[in-house]
């Protein structure tokens, strides 16, 4: 079982979906922007669910859409929430109506007016700035993540962490090296 929670995000193949379900993630994420480099078909997205068990699957979008099109999204795709991007305009955080909602936001500007999770994007060396309240659901999105830095943040922080899916080396191979040694990490 996982000492800390873990959002998988940009999942975008059945190795690393199968690798973070077999962690028992709390949330699996793919990205629902059509253009960027780490989007996932309405296909892929469909298989992945059929073969994978356990997490939540959210969509991320740049939050610039209107609540209607992410909602629509959601609905359509059966994801049970999403993940906006830092740039959200607060009324349409207000106004989606979705089960899981995560708001990203950077360091610098970590909104005290809404009350949802969010994933704070920092670089390691901005951690010992890092104040947050601790009623406050936080996962953090690390740069430069390594492995003193993921410990620290566990028995420190207690905050979740973002992991990044990412490709395969070739279809159904991938080393998984430095998610090995977090797995050790974030395991009881």
């Amino acid at each position: 079982m996982l000492n800390t929670q873990i959002i998988a995000s940009q999942v975008a193949n059945l190795t690393d979906a199968r690798y973070y379900a077999a962690w028992g993630v709390s949330f699996m994420s793919f990205n629902r922007n059509p253009g960027d480099s780490t989007f996932i078909s309405r296909a892929d997205l469909v298989e992945i669910r059929e073969w994978v068990e356990g997490p939540k699957f959210l969509g991320e979008f740049t939050g610039l859409e209107s609540p209607n099109e992410i909602e629509k999204i959601v609905d359509e795709e059966n994801l049970s929430g999403a993940i906006v991007g830092p740039f959200t305009p607060p009324e349409t955080i207000s106004a989606l109506d979705v089960n899981h909602l995560i708001c990203e936001c950077l360091l610098e500007k970590l909104p005290q007016d809404i009350d949802r999770p969010v994933i704070i994007k920092l670089h390691k060396s901005e951690l010992s700035t890092l104040v947050v309240d601790s009623h406050r659901t936080c996962f953090l999105d690390i740069y430069d993540v390594d492995l003193d830095t993921v410990k620290r943040v566990i028995e420190e922080h207690k905050f979740g962490l973002v992991l990044r899916g990412g490709e395969e080396e070739k279809v159904g191979f991938k080393s998984f090296g430095f998610l090995d040694d977090v797995y050790d990490l974030v395991m009881d």
